[in-house]
């Protein structure tokens, strides 16, 4: 057994002996217990089942379990009551009773878990709430927590399973159409880049980003079909180290490119998305903001998955095309790096 689940198995125990030796006192009440604690990017997707809860049970009735990156958006879309999901939460057992006797104390009815792989064990112990959420494909073991669980294909694309659980919790027919998000309104916008083109040029993963000697070619390519104005957006240690990278290959200066990456906040670089009209990136969470800004969008992904938004006429992917070539460089994958650079498909995007 790995060290990890030695460890886990551990700390489940002693949670099972500390509340058997001190039970919980449950406050009751009709409050909602939503936990969203997945990533930025996933929280967009769902807008419209999020807007739907508040809607339904308005935000005074409701409470939110989220990371602390995700809790400025849900604030934008009008949560008030929000727990931050902390690492001490995920990792301490002293933190996991915390969070347990705190949630029982809120007034709640029930929890909804709308996370497609919730598996924090904290859900064990609250034994007098109901919880929803969907049939996890990922740790099963977290199933038998659940009063009920909304059917879940994890090949299927992410509206379509935010499709499902909104028709099975509130027993409501919806367009897939109708839950796109649409969260333009909501933030400003910097009118100064109205007509640039935004490069996103991160993502919480290396193997999501194109290599250096890709993002060059693609760069080229991009100044030889269109004039207009470009800026490269992003923050953190990985688009830093691509940057550096493109600085040995290519002048920003002679290709007319404006580089933002660390210099602005997310909210800044928000701002810039939401005002300008074309978006190019890899799988990240400033893709999904382009994607609920309805902005057109030209994205790199190594192959087809469930956030592929191209199934929408604004939304162009390339993907690999060969697994077998050699990886170069420390960032993608060798299918990643594998795109084929289309002049014509990059022209016409920018048309």
């Amino acid at each position: 057994m790995k060290l990890s689940n030695i460890r886990k198995n551990l700390k489940e125990f002693y949670l099972d002996i500390y509340f058997r030796v001190k039970p919980l006192k449950y406050i009751k009440g009709e409050k909602i217990f939503l936990t969203t604690t997945d990533g930025l990017g996933d929280n967009i997707v769902r807008t419209k089942l999020l807007e739907k809860f508040l809607k339904k049970y308005g935000s005074d009735n409701i409470v939110v379990l989220c990371k602390d990156k995700t809790k400025s958006f849900l604030e934008k879309l009008g949560f008030k009551n929000i727990i931050i999901y902390e690492d001490n939460h995920r990792k301490r057992v002293s933190g996991k009773i915390k969070l347990i006797e705190k949630i029982a104390k809120l007034g709640i009815n029930r929890i909804v878990s709308l996370e497609f792989d919730q598996h924090d064990i904290f859900i064990k112990y609250l034994k007098e709430i109901k919880k929803i959420g969907y049939y996890n494909k990922f740790h099963e073991e977290m199933n038998k927590y659940y009063d009920y669980k909304v059917q879940f294909n994890k090949e299927e694309y992410i509206l379509k399973q935010i499709q499902n659980f909104y028709q099975e919790y509130f027993n409501e027919k919806i367009e897939l159409e109708s839950l796109i998000p649409s969260i333009e309104k909501i933030y400003k916008k910097n009118i100064k880049y109205k007509d640039y083109i935004i490069f996103g040029i991160g993502s919480i993963d290396r193997k999501r980003i194109l290599c250096s000697n890709k993002i060059v070619e693609f760069l080229k390519i991009l100044r030889e079909v269109t004039n207009k104005k470009i800026i490269i957006l992003g923050k953190g240690k990985l688009e830093e180290e691509i940057i550096n990278e493109l600085k040995k290959k290519i002048s920003f200066e002679t290709l007319e490119i404006e580089n933002l990456v660390n210099v602005l906040s997310l909210e800044e670089s928000l701002e810039i998305i939401n005002a300008s009209n074309y978006y190019i990136g890899m799988e990240s969470g400033l893709y999904n903001f382009a994607f609920g800004f309805r902005k057109k969008i030209l994205a790199f992904f190594a192959k087809k998955n469930n956030f592929s938004h191209d199934n929408f006429n604004w939304v162009t992917i390339l993907y690999g095309e060969n697994e077998n070539i050699e990886k170069v460089g420390k960032f993608g994958t060798s299918l990643l790096n594998s795109i084929v650079l289309d002049k014509k498909k990059i022209e016409n995007f920018i048309k």
